[in-house]
This record gives structure tokens, sequence and C-alpha cells, in this order.
């Protein structure tokens, strides 16, 4: 029995009966068994014979989660999020079923199900970097303001971060372009024949014993170090795996490694400047893969230079392309002038020689530092956890205004959409062709209520400044007519239909071709989202924006669920754009 599971039925002896604590010895919780342990002793205090009493069972559940929800975060030392909360529960909710079937508890028991938290869902609505909250933007004294606002905390967080990834970047590559140098000022050649690894010529001051070519005591011992990795062990370092190889932790595996290939520090970086730029989803992007795969995932590089990735969004159960132009005819590897584009080209360039030795055809392979395992190749590549942690790292080493903001990869690409959403007025198609979602899900999971409110307020408000210029010109012209409300109200509207009338026919003469005509359908519809989304002449793309808009603000109910239902589709044919008389 191993040393976990012994301390789990020995820490829970006193709360539970023998049928149990044998069924939990033979069936130990595959996760969570220290939260497992603690709703067992909730229940234990409530009732001594709780796994006979269904009331006291139900309690504990509720206890649970109220005591979880009043604890505190170790790391972070603020009470911890409501959606562990319910992570947590959920393991030992499905725990507690399991000790059901097996007729360990009563049948009749109701363990609370798992609860749906609009907390969770308040989560996401904040989820943009920044220190504003919704709640600070409310307050402002305008709406303009508590955008602008908004807007301008996105933008600073932003800033700094991405300038931060992209130093890492370039410094990154220019690690990587030193190895072929460093092979030619090496010893390889010596090294390859030796058996032990030791240099034949040098010998220490003090033992008197040959020196290893990876010592630091060597001359060329760290441009050994990496040149003899990269040529005999496929860039790889696999402990105690070559003689010597003891060497190589003197000069720190992490460094070493960032001369031979893609590292969690330039990996995180690289993803940062791909999701700001292409909008791609962090899990999505992590899980990208080079060559086409059964799913359809690949990337490749066009005739034009630029690079187009294909990911798989599992939730939705569809591809994601997205474009990456090549903005210059050189590459330039200075932090400045790094994009996606470029972000992605030295990626392609650093994961050859790993993605050979471990048969991987993730575009983020890298060397795990362990011994290598086939048919494991997921292993090496950038983990979850380990993607996490080295974002912290990078933004511990930035001013502290920037981590107690608690940016997180997800929230740089939320951030984004949000920008563009408040940039461009409220053009949900534009942040839904960043994002990669419908129109519904874009508006319903990543543009805060209370921000559209404020946008679409404005887009009133704009309107009303434009309907009291129509008035204040109709007014000094309308005839006054006492004590007959009716009259006046009928001689004002005649004259604010003439004003329209003369202006229409005014704008119309001036500006031919801006009142046109569109019939709401769902295959009308769906053309002009796809034709805005994947079309090629301008004129016409802006002229289905406008329907678009029009439709966002103006339209019926139906109207505006016939938008959000469609979905963009690449485009085949020629739209036609036809004018007729008003």
């Amino acid at each position: 029995m191993s040393r976990m599971r012994e301390d789990l039925v020995d820490s829970i002896r006193a709360c539970c009966p023998e049928d149990i604590l044998i069924w939990v010895e033979k069936h130990p919780p595959k996760r969570r068994a220290p939260l497992i342990r603690v709703f067992f002793m909730i229940a234990h205090e409530l009732d001594s014979e709780w796994y006979r009493n269904p009331v006291a069972i139900t309690n504990a559940c509720r206890q649970f989660l109220s005591h979880r929800r009043s604890a505190i975060s170790e790391i972070t030392g603020k009470p911890i999020k409501e959606v562990t909360v319910i992570s947590d529960y959920t393991a030992v909710r499905y725990y507690l079923n399991r000790l059901q079937k097996a007729k360990k508890l009563p049948s009749n028991a109701l363990i609370l199900p798992v609860p749906n938290s609009t907390d969770v869902f308040s989560e996401k609505e904040c989820n943009i970097l920044g220190y504003l909250t919704l709640e600070h933007a409310i307050q402002a004294n305008s709406m303009e303001n508590a955008l602008n606002e908004i807007a301008h905390q996105i933008e600073k967080h932003r800033t700094v971060i991405l300038s931060k990834c992209k130093r890492i970047v370039a410094e990154g590559y220019a690690r990587f372009l030193e190895v072929p140098g460093m092979i030619r000022r090496s010893d390889v050649a010596a090294i390859r024949l030796t058996k032990d690894n030791l240099d034949p010529n040098l010998r220490g001051s003090r033992s008197g014993q040959h020196i290893s070519f990876f010592s630091p005591s060597h001359p060329n011992g760290f441009s050994n170090s990496v040149a003899y990795l990269a040529t005999e062990q496929d860039g790889l370092f696999t402990r105690k795996s070559f003689p010597g190889a003891h060497h190589i932790y003197s000069w720190s595996t992490t460094k070493i490694k960032s001369y031979l290939g893609i590292t969690e520090e330039f990996a995180v970086a690289a993803m940062c400047i791909i999701i700001d730029e292409l909008g791609i989803n962090v899990f999505d992007l992590a899980n990208a893969q080079v060559k086409k795969t059964k799913d359809g995932q690949f990337v490749t590089i066009r005739e034009d230079g630029g690079i187009t990735i294909t990911t798989l969004k599992p939730r939705a159960n569809k591809l994601i392309e997205r474009h990456a132009p090549k903005a210059t005819d050189e590459i330039e590897i200075d932090a400045e002038s790094i994009d996606a584009h470029t972000a992605l080209w030295m990626l392609l360039q650093m994961r050859v020689q790993h993605s050979k030795a471990l048969n991987s055809n993730y575009l983020f392979v890298m060397d795990g530092s362990s011994p290598t395992r086939h048919g494991d190749e997921h292993l090496y590549r950038i983990l979850d956890t380990r993607r996490k942690n080295t974002f912290k790292a990078i933004i511990d080493s930035l001013p502290s205004w920037v981590a107690e903001a608690e940016p997180t990869m997800p929230k740089i690409r939320v951030s984004r959409g949000l920008l563009k959403w408040i940039e461009s007025g409220g053009d949900t198609l534009e942040t839904t062709i960043y994002l990669g979602n419908s129109l519904l899900t874009a508006l319903r999971n990543y543009i805060p209520p209370s921000i559209q409110e404020f946008v679409y307020r404005k887009r009133i408000r704009d309107h009303q400044k434009i309907q009291l210029l129509i008035a204040e010109d109709i007014s000094t012209h309308s005839p006054r007519i006492k004590n007959n409300n009716y009259e006046c109200a009928k001689m004002q509207f005649i004259e604010a239909v003439k004003f329209l009338r003369t202006n229409s026919r005014h704008t119309t003469t001036h500006n031919p071709g801006q009142v046109f005509c569109f019939l709401c359908s769902p295959e009308a519809i769906g053309l002009i989202v796809s034709y805005a989304t994947y079309g090629t002449k301008q004129e016409l793309i802006s002229t289905c924006k406008k329907i678009i808009t029009k439709i966002q603000d103006e339209g019926s109910r139906k109207m505006i669920k016939l938008l959000a239902d469609a979905t963009p589709i690449p485009m085949n044919f020629e739209l036609l754009e036809v004018h007729v008389n008003e």
C-alpha cells in the first residue's frame, strides 16, 4: 500500500466505519484526497454516524462548500476563486457518488449537485487586463470617460507585457543563431575521438586528472556543452546519458537549452505575441500542430511569405484559420519588429531538430530534460502548468503594478478583443472575426454587459444629438399656433418631413449610392457576414459592415437572431451591389 493511501486511511480512521475504510483503501481517490478527508471530518462533526444519516450527508455537502468558499489561498493570500471551489466540490461529489453506488452510503442521501455559480460568469465578464474593474468604470463622470479609461488600462498593461515578450523572443532567437558558430569553435571533433569525453591535453592543477570537455574548468567548456548536445544528442539533454553529463548542471540546464531550441520562456513569450495579434485561443495554440493532421490542423508558409496556422477549437468542433502576413521582405530579429509572423517563423526554425528526434508534430515541441519515451511525444511540448508558471515568472520580472493586476494569457486575448470592440464603436463582427466565435458567443462571453451598455448608450446619445439638430432647424421655421396642440404638432410634423426630404435629396445628389435596400433573409444575412469576413473588395466589405451595424442597432429581435446565428463561410463567388432609385 502506498504511503499516500496509508496517510489518507489513517487520517479518516476516527471518522469512518470499518467497511468504508476498507473500501477507501481498495479504491483511493485519484485526485484531491485531502479535500475528501476534510469532507469526512466535517460530516463526523455533524453526526458521529453520518454515514447512516442522509440529512447529515446533505448538510455536510453544504458545509463543505461554505468551508471552501471561506478558505484562503496559500499562494495569493486571497480567498480562493469560485471556479476552484466548484472544481474541488466536483471531485468530492464524484467520490461520494462512488461510495453510494458501492452501498457504503444510504441510497436516499441527497448529495448536492455542483452549484451553477454566477461568480464563475462574472469572473469571465471581468477577465480583462488592468486595475480598472467594471464597478469603477460605472462610477466615471461620463460614458466616454469610462470607455476611454478601460481602453487606456488595457493598452497600458498590454504594451508592457508584449514589450517584454518581444525582447525574450528576440534574445532567444539570437542565441539560437549562435549555435553554428559555437560548433565550429568547439572541440566536438576531438570529443568524438574519446570514450570518456575527457580532454587528453588538459589536467586539473590540484588533482592532476584529465578535465572533461564540458567542465567549467575547461576554457571551451560552455561551447563544447552546447555543440555536443546539438550534434551528438539531437539538441536534447537527457540525464546521465553520456560521460560528463553532470557538468551541464554547472552551466545551468536552462541556459544550455536556450541555445538548442524552443524553451518554456521562449514558447510562452511567442504565444503571447501570436495570441494578441491573431486572437487564437491559448489552449488551441498550445496544441497547434505543423503537418496536417486527421483533424485538419496544420501550419503552412504561403507563396507571398505569409504564414497560415489552422487550429482545432475542440468545444465548437471546428477549425479556426488565422493568417499572419509578412510585413517586410527581410525577417527582422530586433524586438520592436517582432510580430506574429516573425514569432511563427522563428518557432518553425527552432523546432526542427527536436521534432525529428522526438517524432513530434507539435509546434511547441521542446526538451523536457527527462529520458525520452517514444509514444509520449505529447509530454515534450508546452504543458499547461509549466505555461502558467513561466508566464507568472515573466510577469514577476516586470514592475510590481503589472503583477498586482493579476494578468493571465487568456486575458491578453480577451482584452484585445474588447479593445477592438470599443475602438470600433461596438463593431461586433470585427471582434467576432478576431476571437473566432459566433456573434452571439462574442457578446455573451467576451463583451461585458456593462461595457455593452456604455457603447449602446453612447450610440443612442449620438443619435439623439442628430435629432436635436434637426429639431432646432425645424423649430426656427415652424409657425406658432396658439391654443391648438394638435394643429401645432401637425404643422411641425409636416415641416419635419419636408426638411428630411430636402436633406435626403441633397445627400443623394452629392453622395450617390449612400441609400441602399437590403432583404433580411437567413441566406442574405449569411451572405453579408461571409463577405465581411472573407471578402476582397473593401467597398463591398464596408457596405456589408454597415448593414450588420444597422441590424444590430435598429433591427427587430428576429433580425438580430438571424444575425447571431449566421456562420461565416469562405466565399468562392462574386457579390454584386446594385443601386436603385429612391
